[in-house]
Order: structure tokens, then C-alpha cells, then sequence
């Protein structure tokens, strides 16, 4: 580094004035400081000098008061002028000593005694400390923030003079990088001239910059053309907005299916769509800078109801900057009713299929039934003609059964929702089928708590227990069922078996009336236990293998465990 004049901006010279500046600055601080300390600490010693000044005073009036009024040595008398006096001159405890006692008025504790003679006595007035304590506090906690002032002015002085110097030095350095020194330039107006030259640098960069962003807008427009282009040849109805919420563009697809205004072009969605759902998604969408994927929205065109599916994507740029939004939409009602079609078909399907269920399990009925009827007629025995009738019933008995459980299938419920206990439920299950079937049923597990009707639920999973101890008791060799109530996550019972099992390809058909793996039931168990659970929110699974036995897994929503929990009575 050349330096310049003993006057002009070097780093030696920067540095030597800005610490001549800060000393001087520091030095006024500790100065004004010390003249703060020493001023209030002046202040306090002459206001003790006071006060206690005024203590002597008032103690020798105290005495002279005394000296002249008293008459008589009566502790009562003497007892009144100790009061008196002390009313009069501020005077916090007073004691009189003599030789026959000592007679007091007043807390002495922690007070300050001045003694004053008396006649065959001795006065001793006491005075409250507090003020002078008060003011030496007063003192010392000025003298200490004064201190930490000071010290932390100079700590932050100290620190903060590299930052202050710091920008010049690197000014002057980066001086010398831009350009040439001339030969005895002075250092502050070689640092001006290269400022300047930096700006005039600046200036002709910045043309060049102007220049190449109207290269770069023309380039946009061409791409503005070709993106018209594109939206013109889009089949789905395509509109796009701006960062304000205005619309740049719509195409011929989106006219058509949408009412729009003939010139759209800078109008709010709102103005553009019109007050409706299809037109709040957009403008929420926007708002929130939401990709949405699929969404439907109903829009009234003339008589006719439509529904409208809609595909949002926000614009961005490199930096994150918001830029606009398109929107992509189809009209999806001939979608929708086509569906509908097909629903319709497939529940007549589904009707279909399970009529031809119920006329198989009539006809197997019917034709057991008229078979024992025929055998009533040849009979001869009157024992043979009975037991052939029995028979007839029994059929008949057992068709009706069928015919109770499907329409108890097929008629909509209604319950009434309580808190039920799951494992109280399953043990009373379990102690009934023990009976009727003889299978060995165990019950175990935690207190799950759900929302439901015990009449339904106790139904539902009296059908799942009873469909494994059906199981069990169709395997030569027998076995057992297992109830487990789990609580958590999720309140479920696990009905686990070792019974014949259940093939994997087989468990959908199950739960479909008139499906039934056991030859002697209906069909109806497992298909009206997931219909009650449905109701309740929950659902079924069942898997398992042949001949290893079956697993079915029945499990609540969690909505029905916090219903039951707020239900439930303190």
C-alpha cells in the first residue's frame, strides 16, 4: 500500500483517528461517570450528616422538655411526656432510666439510641436507620450500574471498532483491484474515482441487461403464441390467470362447456364464472397456491345440473415466485350417469345372484319336503306315516328359519347407540355357545369400550363365534376357539379357531347370502354380521387355510371408541 499525504484516507490514518475518536468518547464516559458517582455520593453523605444532625436536635429538645415539665416521678406521668415527646419531635422510641426502673415507650429494636442527661436520670431517644440505609443502597446501586455502563460501553467500543473499520479497509483494498493508482493520488480522491468508474461500468452493464430482457420478452411473446396454440388443440376446458387472479386465457373446449362472457380477458374469476361451487374451488385454489387434483363441482347450465371435474397446478418460477395458475376441467355428467348404469346393473346382478340362492335353498327345501309327504301316503305303519311328517316339519321349520334370516338381512336397521363393553358382550357369547354347541370357547383380552346397540352387536358376533365353533365341530378330531377383545389402537375382537378352516379364494364369496361353507347352514351368518358392522363403522376380515383352522378379525373406527368414551357416564 502507497500512502498518500499525511491528510489523506489510509488504513494507518483511518485507524489512528477512528481510536482517537473512540478514546475521547470513552474518556468523556468514565469522566461523566466518575462525576455521577462522586456527586451522588456526596449527596448521600451530606443527607446523613442531616439526618443525623436532626436526630441531636430533636433528642436535646427532648431532653429540655423534660427537664422543664417534669414535676413528679410517677411512672404514669412520666410514661404521658415520653408519648408527648415523641409525637412532637418524630422521636421513634424514647426510654427513661433511673435508679428505681427504667420506663419506656416505644420498639427499641433495631433503632439508633442518642442519650441525653436528665436530673437523677437518663433520657435515651431511639431513631429509625431506614433512611440513611436507604440512601447508602441508593448510592451503591447507582455506583454499580454506572460501573457495568462504563464497562460495557468500553467492551462494546472495543468489539465494534473492527467493524467500524473494517468496510474502509476493504474499500481501499478492493480500490486497488478495480483500477491503476496514479502516481501522488491522494487516497480519498483515488477512492472517489473508482467509485465513479465502478458506477459508469455499472451503467453500461445495466444497457446490456435491458437489451437482453426485450431479446428475452420477445422470446416470451413468441412462446405466448405457441402456448395459444397448444390450448386451442386441448380437448378439456383450459383457463389460465395471472398472479393477480385474472384471466389471460380461455379455450374453445372450455366455451363450450361453460357459459362465458364473449371477452374475458382480465376479469376475476368471479366476473368471468359467475357465483357458483365450480368457480369458489378455482378461487380457493388460487388463494391457497393448491395443486388440486380431480375435484368435482356441480354448475347449473340452464335446467340441467352438470358436474364439472377440475385439475388446478400452480405456476412458478426459479426463484419460487409465484406466476399464475392453470385450470383443467372436464364435464364429467355423462361419466357419472354412465357409472350410475352400471351400478345399477351390477346390484341387479348382485340381486340376481343371491335369488338364485334363495330359489336353490327353496327348491332343496320344497323337494325334501313333498319327498316325505309322498312317503307319508305309502306308508302303512302309522309309526312310519309320523316320523315322515316329523320330518316334513323339521324341513319346513328349517325353510322358515332361512326365509326370518333373509328378510333380517334384507329389512334396513335401526338402533339405538350405548357404550358397550366388548369383552362383557363376548364372555356372555361365549358362556351361551358353550352350551348349545360344546365346544370349548375361551374368552380373554381388555375392556374396549364402543358406541353401538348391544341387541345388533351381540348378534353380529354371536354369528362370527358360532361360525368357527361350527368349524371346530365339524373337524373329527375337535379343537377349540379362541376371543380375544384387543383395545388398542383399535377396540377389535380376534375370534381365532382350529377347526376345518377356510380356502383364501373362498373368503369373498362368504360374506355373500347364501354362501355358506357349512352344509348345514343357511348362508346368512357372516354376510348379516358384516352388514350390523358396517353400521357401526367397523369392518371383517377373515383369512385362514384348509384344515388349519380360520381367524376372523372384527374392528371398530376410532370416531366410535371417542363417541363411546364422551358417552360414557363419569
Amino acid at each position: 500500500m502507497v500512502f498518500g499525504a499525511p491528510d489523506g484516507l489510509t488504513k494507518v490514518s483511518f485507524r489512528r483517528d477512528v481510536r482517537l475518536f473512540l478514546a475521547i468518547l470513552v474518556g468523556l464516559l468514565v469522566f461523566m461517570i466518575a462525576a455521577l458517582i462522586i456527586g451522588f455520593g456526596r449527596n448521600t453523605s451530606f443527607g446523613s450528616q442531616q439526618t443525623l444532625r436532626q436526630w441531636n436536635t430533636s433528642a436535646d429538645a427532648a431532653a429540655d422538655t423534660l427537664r422543664n415539665s417534669i414535676t413528679s416521678t410517677s411512672p404514669d406521668v412520666l410514661q404521658a411526656h415520653l408519648g408527648y415527646i415523641r409525637s412532637r419531635y418524630a422521636i421513634d422510641a424514647a426510654v427513661i432510666e433511673m435508679e428505681s426502673g427504667a420506663i419506656q415507650s416505644g420498639v427499641t429494636t433495631s433503632l439508633v439510641p442518642i442519650e441525653r442527661p436528665l436530673p437523677d436520670a437518663r433520657l435515651i431517644c431511639y431513631f429509625d436507620p431506614s433512611p440513611i440505609q436507604n440512601a447508602r443502597r441508593t448510592f451503591l446501586l447507582l455506583a454499580v450500574i454506572c460501573i457495568i455502563v462504563a464497562v460495557a460501553g468500553m467492551t462494546l467500543l472495543a468489539l465494534y471498532v473492527p467493524k467500524i473499520t473494517r468496510p474502509i479497509e476493504q474499500m481501499l483494498d478492493q480500490a486497488g483491484r478495480v483500477g491503476e493508482r496514479e502516481a501522488g493520488q491522494e487516497d480519498t480522491q483515488y477512492v472517489v474515482e473508482t467509485f465513479r468508474r465502478t458506477v459508469s461500468v455499472l451503467k453500461v452493464q445495466e444497457d446490456e441487461l435491458r437489451r437482453l430482457h426485450a431479446l428475452q420478452k420477445t422470446r416470451a411473446d413468441d412462446l405466448e403464441r405457441i402456448s395459444r396454440a397448444l390450448t386451442r388443440s386441448i380437448l378439456s376446458g383450459f383457463l389460465s390467470l395471472d398472479r393477480d387472479g385474472r384471466v389471460l386465457e380461455v379455450n374453445a373446449a372450455a366455451r363450450e362447456m361453460i357459459p362465458l362472457p364473449p371477452n374475458v380477458h382480465r376479469l376475476t374469476i368471479t366476473e368471468a364464472l359467475g357465483e357458483h361451487e365450480f368457480s369458489r374451488l378455482i378461487v380457493e385454489a388460487f388463494q391457497q397456491r393448491r395443486a388440486l387434483t380431480r375435484a368435482e363441482a356441480e354448475i347449473s347450465i340452464g335446467d340441467a345440473k352438470h358436474l364439472i371435474g377440475l385439475t388446478t397446478v400452480p405456476l412458478t418460477n426459479d426463484a419460487g415466485e409465484f406466476l399464475g395458475m392453470l385450470a383443467l376441467f372436464t364435464d364429467l355428467t355423462q361419466i357419472r350417469e354412465l357409472e350410475g348404469r352400471v351400478r345399477e346393473m351390477k346390484n341387479f346382478a348382485d340381486l340376481g345372484e343371491i335369488a338364485a340362492g334363495i330359489a336353490h335353498e327353496f327348491r332343496n327345501s320344497l323337494a325334501t319336503i313333498l319327498g316325505y309327504l309322498r312317503l307319508s301316503k305309502r306308508a302303512v305303519a302309522t309309526t312310519d306315516h309320523v316320523a315322515s311328517v316329523e320330518k316334513a316339519e323339521r324341513e319346513a321349520a328349517s325353510l322358515a328359519e332361512a326365509v326370518d334370516s333373509l328378510l333380517s338381512f334384507a329389512r334396513p336397521m335401526e338402533f339405538h347407540t350405548h357404550p358397550v363393553d366388548l369383552l362383557e358382550l363376548a364372555e356372555s357369547i361365549a358362556e351361551r355357545l358353550r352350551i348349545s354347541t360344546g365346544v370349548d370357547i375361551r374368552c380373554r383380552g381388555g375392556n374396549a369400550v364402543v358406541l353401538g346397540d348391544r341387541t345388533l352387536l351381540d348378534r353380529a358376533i354371536e354369528n362370527v363365534i358360532r361360525n368357527a365353533a361350527d368349524s371346530v365341530h365339524r373337524k373329527s378330531d375337535g379343537g377349540s376357539v379362541d376371543v380375544q377383545v384387543i383395545e388398542s389402537p383399535r377396540p377389535r375382537i380376534v375370534v381365532t379357531d382350529d377347526g376345518v378352516g377356510v380356502d383364501p379364494a373362498e373368503v369373498p364369496s362368504l360374506f355373500l347370502p347364501f354362501r355358506s361353507g357349512n352344509p348345514n347352514g343357511h348362508g346368512l351368518g357372516l354376510p348379516l354380521a358384516k352388514k350390523i358392522i358396517l353400521l357401526h363403522g367397523g369392518n371383517i376380515r377373515l383369512t385362514g387355510e384348509p384344515g388349519r383352522g380360520a381367524m376372523a378379525t372384527v374392528e371398530f373406527s376410532a370416531t366410535a371408541v371417542s363417541e363411546a368414551q364422551t358417552a360414557r357416564p363419569a
